[in-house]
């Protein structure tokens, strides 16, 4: 017996724990007090507890060691089974992790650096404290113009920032009762710095980001507050307003219904969501101190302005300062997406693509694999009509397949019609890629794409290049016009507009290196308030699909009957309907958030942490919200007033006058509108009641449990979703569960995961608990985020060069626009003399008669008849002076028509030549980008080749912009007004 084997459940310890134990004790000396706890709760001890129990509680090397020591018997150990003894024993052979270099351990990382100087910044911040609490509310509110005076004289903001950070605090506390962390106060000063504030959830960074959203809204040019969707924008706009307004600042809230709206404390809204916004012109939205919206609403404004005919018709000031909420999700996960402005094309899509879709509705499938094997050596082997390449989601026609589609046609050669071809592979991908319930859901009779990172329904997004048409007649459904993009920007190149850029998330330390070489933003990760409290166990991998689904109902059941709440992140519409189903089997009762269940999302996770709630939801319920233990009592007692549920006979009467009077306080404030106060306030005193009663229960029983059905592609995704347990210090735990059959493994597993299968054999129902799995999922995220990394910085540099093009044409357009009428004679006088030289130029190279040619090309051009004699005999000087003196003499009659039609109308003549001759420059960019891959195949870099033809292009474009618009100015002196 080993030294030390006295504990009551050392009597029931299985022959191989005994043998582990006695290893671990003869190397490493006695267990920790933590492991006698763990062990001595009950129950027989076998090998896989003891092993679980030494790898949470000592130290790793240690315990490898017992391993490698100790013999043990088959099946040897079930936790890591004989996969993870071996794993064990490879953790002694590899090197240590590196230690930190030598200028870290002297300095500190970049990290600890950048918290020291808030540090003092902080202090400086607190010592101001006492002077903000001793000023009135008028006095508080009357700095504002005060710091504006000081801005004026010279004063930067940055020696704004104790007095500034110390108003904002004082007045959160006098009117929302919340006084700002030292955390939050700290991440206040980063996101004023124009840095990332990586806060994790629960942690207050909605009140954090009222610091330097006051401070630079001091500078007048305005502040957008960005965030993910129009509930969250609402909602932070009618949290945080009352605290804005008593500070003397104006905010608006844009929502992507079209509708804008200012905070007003006085303004009582009839749909009580709305309550205290009052509807507004977007202009007046934008004009506000502070402004509230998703990216898509800036973005998408940002275009519309740049399509406007008037000034007037302009909603947005120039960009000053973004503030963005979830930054990684609106920089990161959004950026793989442009944001278009399109409207409908004259061509009707849908017989083509009814057709395409019947002709794929009778192919086969040949193959799905991750593309490692080439496509000739699969037909040869694998008969069928297309093979799917899963790791890149691509479907390609095999030979077979190609001759039967032009048989089916009737065709001798399907690329010879490349609209055809283009229905027939986005058909294809339609039915063996893009899945109903996972991609996309069908909502009142339209295809909604489902965003792949939230879980949220995109509504007004449409897949490109006829791909929505395709899954549009795969579901039976209207198949709509496609559009003609308008106007198109990248979500990288519009953030990049602002000259003060800051964001704030719980998960971006993994995408720092993208987030500082595409938007020059520095990540620090900010401390908690308090320290975190979640247990996060080791992840469950399972051989099989069916065996993890298993394992997931087996532990919410456990969890549910334990009275916990539980939260279960899924990663499809699909998946968290079938979870939900087999619970119904089972009579557990839950909710399901997902993209068809979006609308209810604030009332869900509201309650979400009530005892023994059981929720399901997508990875929506990730952003923006907070779980709180036991319920939140405010939405509770909204509930139950307008269910009319409410009855004060039962209330204190010295508890209903309290809250009663802080119910009116708020209410006056615009943090409340209801229409019976006094009816709120007793439902508020039940409610509050019971939710710290059970708050106290979940508390007791270990807090929320979050589970996980599967890893995603992306860390951050998870992380988000383990964040919503152990929120401000509560206790939490967490675990995740993984089938070799998941979509991440099937498509960028490794070798690894495939051995460590077979190593373990015909135990499809046990977990593989190895680390060198978990390694290897771990590195097939990672291996994903590196390709979407690399698809979104490959997009990015050819959308720099036609962002280069966007903001020429954008500032001449905006010239235009705000030209006098002197100045558009001026430019139009110069366009006329650009026209003329190039039209003579271009007709001296053509051959046959000069004069006849230059004829016929101002004909064209033009518009104007010229017979070719007027042109004999002169030299190409002359003939440029002959056609400027006719141009002028025509411009003339003209000038007089426009000063009848109206005195903008050339003005419009130009603004509407470039709109049109842009639209048509987008949609050549489009065809040459698609098609610029192929150059490198004669060893000529594509970017290289993109960049000299789209400067062609332009230079085409600007001289067609000039053609068009002396046009359409001598159009009325040609008769053609």
């Amino acid at each position: 017996m080993s030294r030390g084997i006295d504990g009551a459940w050392r009597s029931a310890l299985q022959p191989d724990a005994r043998r582990l134990l006695e290893a671990y004790e003869a190397k490493s000396g006695p267990l920790p007090a933590a492991a006698h706890q763990a062990l001595g709760a009950g129950g027989p001890v076998g090998v896989e507890r003891l092993q679980a129990v030494l790898t949470d509680t000592c130290p790793p090397d240690a315990v490898a060691k017992a391993l490698a020591s100790v013999r043990l018997g088959a099946p040897a150990l079930t936790h890591g089974g004989r996969a993870g003894f071996l794993d064990q024993v490879a953790e002694l052979k590899r090197p240590p992790e590196p230690s930190p270099s030598i200028f870290a351990r002297v300095f500190g990382t970049y990290n600890d650096r950048a918290l020291a100087r808030t540090a003092t910044i902080v202090k400086a911040i607190g010592a101001k404290e006492p002077q903000a609490a001793r000023a009135s509310d008028a006095e508080l509110k009357a700095r504002a113009d005060t710091f504006r005076a000081r801005i004026a004289d010279g004063t930067s903001l940055d020696d704004l920032v104790p007095e500034a950070f110390a108003t904002v605090r004082e007045v959160s506390r006098r009117v929302l009762g919340m006084r700002h962390y030292d955390s939050q106060v700290t991440a206040g000063v980063l996101l004023h710095q124009g840095k990332i504030a990586e806060l994790g959830t629960g942690e207050g960074k909605t009140l954090a980001a009222t610091l330097p959203v006051y401070l630079n809204a001091l500078s007048g040019q305005g502040v957008h507050v960005i965030t993910v969707n129009d509930y969250l924008a609402k909602r932070d706009a009618q949290w945080m307003g009352p605290v804005y307004h008593a500070l003397g600042l104006t905010v608006g809230v844009l929502q992507s219904d079209g509708s804008a709206y200012v905070f007003d404390p006085a303004y009582h809204a009839e749909d009580p969501r709305m309550a205290n916004l009052r509807p507004v012109p977007r202009k007046e939205a934008y004009a506000a101190a502070i402004t509230h919206g998703t990216n898509n609403e800036f973005g998408f404004d940002y275009l519309r302005d740049n399509i406007a005919g008037s000034l007037e018709e302009m909603v947005q000031r120039k960009p000053a300062f973004a503030l963005i909420d979830e930054v990684d999700n609106v920089l990161i996960d959004e950026a793989r997406t442009p944001m278009i402005i399109s409207g409908p094309s004259h061509l009707d899509p849908s017989e083509e693509c009814r057709l395409a879709d019947a002709i794929v509705s009778k192919l086969t499938c040949a193959d799905r694999n991750n593309g490692d094997v080439p496509l000739y050596e699969l037909e040869a082997d694998h008969p069928g009509d297309y093979v799917v390449n899963e790791k890149d989601r691509t479907v390609t026609l095999t030979d077979a397949g190609l001759a039967r589609v032009e048989g089916l046609l009737g065709y001798r050669n399907l690329y010879d019609e490349p609209g055809m071809a283009n229905r027939i592979h986005q058909a294809l991908a339609a039915h063996a890629i893009f899945e109903r319930d996972k991609d996309y859901i069908v909502d009142r009779g339209e295809v909604v794409i489902v965003d792949p990172h939230t879980g949220r329904p995109s509504t007004g997004r449409r897949w490109a290049d006829g791909l929505h048409q395709a899954v549009e007649a795969k579901e039976g459904v209207e198949v709509k016009r496609e559009n003609e993009t308008l106007a198109r920007v990248s979500v990288q190149n519009y953030f990049r507009r602002y000259p003060k850029l800051a964001g704030m998330t719980g998960t971006a330390r993994t995408e720092a290196s993208e987030l500082g070489e595409t938007y020059k933003l520095d990540v620090v990760s900010v401390p908690p308030n308090r320290p975190l409290a979640r247990l996060a166990a080791a992840d469950r991998v399972f051989a099989t699909k069916a065996a993890k689904d298993e394992a997931v109902v087996a532990d919410i059941l456990t969890r549910h009957a334990e009275g916990r709440p539980v939260l279960v992140g899924t990663t499809s519409v699909e998946e968290s309907e079938a979870l939900s189903a087999r619970l119904d089997a089972l009579g557990v009762p839950h909710e399901v958030l997902n993209a068809k269940e979006h609308e209810r999302e604030a009332e869900v996770v509201a309650q979400a942490g009530r005892s023994g709630a059981v929720t399901i939801a997508t990875n929506m319920a990730g952003r923006g919200t907070d779980i709180k233990l036991g319920g939140d009592a405010g939405a509770l007692a909204m509930a139950r007033v307008r269910a009319g549920l409410v009855d004060k006979a039962g209330v204190d009467p010295a508890a209903l006058a309290k809250t009663l009077a802080d119910v009116t306080k708020k209410a006056a404030a615009g943090l409340l509108d209801v229409a019976d106060p006094e009816a709120y306030a007793a439902a508020l005193v039940v409610a509050e009641a019971e939710t710290q009663a059970d708050k106290a229960q979940v508390l007791a029983r270990g807090g929320l449990h979050v589970i996980g059905t599967t890893r995603h592609e992306s860390r951050r995704i998870d992380d988000q979703l383990l964040g919503r347990a152990g929120r401000q210090g509560d206790p939490g735990s967490s675990a995740f569960y993984v089938s070799l059959e998941d979509d991440l493994m099937l498509r960028f597993g490794s070798q690894t995961m495939g051995f460590i299968a077979r190593l373990w054999g015909g135990r499809p129902t046990e977990s593989i608990d190895s680390p060198r799995l978990t390694k290897a999922i771990g590195r097939a995220q990672e291996r994903v985020e590196g390709l979407h990394a690399h698809s979104r910085k490959e997009l990015l540099k050819y959308d720099d060069v036609l962002n280069a093009q966007r903001d020429v044409t954008y500032r001449d357009r905006l010239e235009a626009l705000e030209s006098s009428d002197a100045d558009i004679r001026d430019a139009l006088t110069g366009m006329i003399h650009a026209v003329a030289k190039r039209v003579v130029a271009e007709s001296a190279k053509e051959k046959g008669d000069s004069a006849m040619n230059l004829s016929a090309a101002l004909s064209d051009t033009l518009g104007l008849q010229l017979a070719p004699q007027v042109f004999r005999g002169l030299t190409s000087d002359e003939q440029v002076a002959r056609v400027e003196q006719e141009l002028t003499t025509v411009r003339a009659r003209a000038d007089r028509v426009m000063a009848e039609l109206g005195p903008d109308l050339a003005r419009r003549s130009v603004v509407t030549a470039l709109d049109e001759e842009w639209r048509g420059h987008l949609e050549l960019m489009d065809t040459l980008k698609k098609g610029i891959h192929w150059r490198g195949y004669a060893q000529k870099d594509p970017l290289i080749e993109y960049k000299r033809d789209a400067f062609e292009l332009y230079t085409d474009l600007q001289e067609r912009v000039q053609a068009k618009a002396v046009a359409y100015v001598i159009g009325p002196g040609l008769g053609m007004a």
